[in-house]
């Protein structure tokens, strides 16, 4: 094996001689580095073993799948490496990312095709294929399970939930809306943080809206479908939009009210006024605003997509989450200085005439806001805290922001701009008014009558989404929560859907099955 040169000149002594103890250090140096060159172990195809088991599903191309178990025999290190499965014909079948692990054996699966014959294992790097086996995968000796029908756990599951709960609606004319008045959730003083704030939503776009008293308004964005992983797929569980705040300058009385009959969020603050709701059949939310004289800021910062190499999830709840109150300075700083390399999203900002956006970019996925102000003259500019806009209105002003993500449309930009248009606050009332007719009651104790609407209607304003919501729902904005957020096995998750059953709502489960239907096939 050559040696690199930059060795054998610092080897080679005055004279062009050797001596015994440069020819002791060249031998040491050489053999360090033909060790440090010998490529990492590979597992080998031979020792890869598989069976049909009796589990089936119907994927979303109507195609019969069928579960292949199986196990190959791992080395120390198997890095950037993929487990491929092909059949005859050179199609590929189905790629897993082979884990990095202790040497032993790996046990997984591949969802193959009914139909596929000649099936062969690959092993693949970037550069291309290292090893390639054809493999006979004996029958099950059980019986075939039914399938599980993954292609109906669609919108046409929705419309099936829709139907059966058509005929539960009241054929009276009963002004759910006017009744639902006395139920309102009415503030005194803005919520002085989104701890305390009033939700909206339609089921797949939430806002939160919070404030400070004469000085701003102030709106959290969230949305059901954006999870980040990090740039090596690890999961980093649920984000938010971002933020909306409105800044004026007023003095007066102060009423805000959460109309839960309309789904609207009423604020009278001195001269300052507005009405905000999300529209419940767009990705849209709507604010008309009434102040001679305000500024609208939208806000998104980066968020660090830290991987906790530590001791799991607890690092991150430690640093950015709500127990960091519990670590110690010690504790904090040395995650702190692990966050502070890790990469972050991309965040990029535009504006033209009286809209401004933004799209943040993760790894995995990525998602737009588009900001329109119709009534008034806006001057847009790019601050450290997004983009500001002044605004200068004699009249009604309306503000709405669109929301899209990449899961949604292949340009979530795109689609965030056709969000906005003309105010659909009619329909908007019409859908909660028929959501109502089908869910109202009158109990003697107004205490639990007001309980019962509010989880009602909180129901309404979180589950309608092809994706189910985890258990901190639409109103959680932290880009880095406790348990991450996520879905978990125990009790927390199934409760957020009890209230369905006993509401004439089924269609509210549909992002519950969905969801968790689509997940069956990885625990298998």
């Amino acid at each position: 094996m050559k040696i690199p040169a930059e060795l054998s000149r610092r080897s080679r002594p005055a004279r062009g001689r050797f001596s015994r103890s440069a020819l002791s250090s060249c031998a040491v140096i050489c053999i360090a580095w033909v060790a440090g060159a010998q490529p990492a172990a590979l597992p080998s195809v031979d020792t890869w073993q598989g069976r049909w088991t009796p589990y089936r599903l119907v994927d979303d191309q109507a195609l019969a799948r069928r579960l292949i178990k199986a196990t190959i025999d791992l080395p120390e290190s198997t890095p950037n490496l993929r487990l491929v499965l092909i059949e005859d014909s050179g199609r590929e079948l189905e790629t897993l990312a082979v884990p990095s692990q202790q040497p032993g054996k790996w046990a997984h699966g591949f969802w193959a095709p009914e139909a596929a014959k000649g099936l062969a294992i690959e092993l693949r790097r970037a550069d291309g294929t290292l090893a390639k086996r054809a493999v006979s995968v004996p029958e099950s000796a059980s019986p075939l399970a039914l399938p599980l029908r993954i292609d109906r756990l669609n919108r046409g599951l929705l419309d099936r939930l829709k139907q059966r709960e058509a005929e539960t609606g009241s054929n009276d004319r009963a002004d759910v809306a006017s009744y639902l008045t006395q139920h309102d959730v009415v503030y005194r003083s803005p919520a002085p943080s989104w701890v305390e704030g009033l939700p909206l939503g339609n089921g797949d776009v939430g806002a939160l809206i919070s404030g400070r008293s004469g000085a701003e308004q102030v709106i959290h964005l969230d949305k059901t479908d954006i999870w980040y992983t990090a740039p090596d797929g690890t999961a980093l569980g649920r984000s938010y939009v971002g933020t909306v705040r409105i800044r004026y300058q007023s003095a007066g009385d102060f009423e805000q009210r959460l109309s839960l009959g309309r789904a609207e969020v009423t604020t009278n603050d001195g001269t300052y006024h507005s009405t905000a709701f999300v529209d419940a059949n767009r990705n849209r939310f709507e604010m008309e605003i009434r102040s001679g004289e305000f500024e609208v800021v939208l806000e998104r910062k980066p968020v660090t997509l830290h991987v906790n190499r530590r001791g799991g999830y607890l690092n991150a709840a430690r640093l950015f989450g709500s127990w960091a109150r519990y670590a110690t300075p010690q504790q904090l700083e040395l995650v702190r200085r692990d966050a502070a390399q890790a990469p972050t999203t991309r965040v990029t900002w535009g504006s033209n005439g009286n809209s401004c956006w933004f799209t943040n970019t993760a790894p995995n996925m990525s998602y737009a806001v588009a900001v329109e102000i119709d009534g008034a003259s806006v001057e847009w500019r790019e601050t450290a805290e997004g983009m500001v806009g002044q605004v200068k209105a004699r009249g009604p002003v309306r503000l709405h922001a669109g929301v899209a993500t990449s899961r949604e449309a292949a340009r979530p930009l795109e689609l965030a701009r056709r969000q906005l248009g003309s105010s659909q606050r009619a329909a908007h009332q019409q859908w909660w008014r028929a959501f109502w007719q089908r869910s109202w009651i009158e109990l003697p104790d107004k205490l639990e009558e007001n309980l019962w609407y509010l989880g009602v209607y909180q129901q309404a304003a979180c589950s309608r989404s092809d994706q189910a919501i985890s258990f901190f729902g639409l109103w959680h904005p932290l880009d880095h929560r406790t348990w991450y957020d996520a879905y978990v096995t125990d009790a927390q998750v199934p409760m957020i859907w009890w209230l369905t059953f006993g509401t004439n709502h089924l269609e509210l489960l549909y992002p519950s099955h969905r969801t968790f239907g689509r997940l069956v096939p990885e625990f298998a």
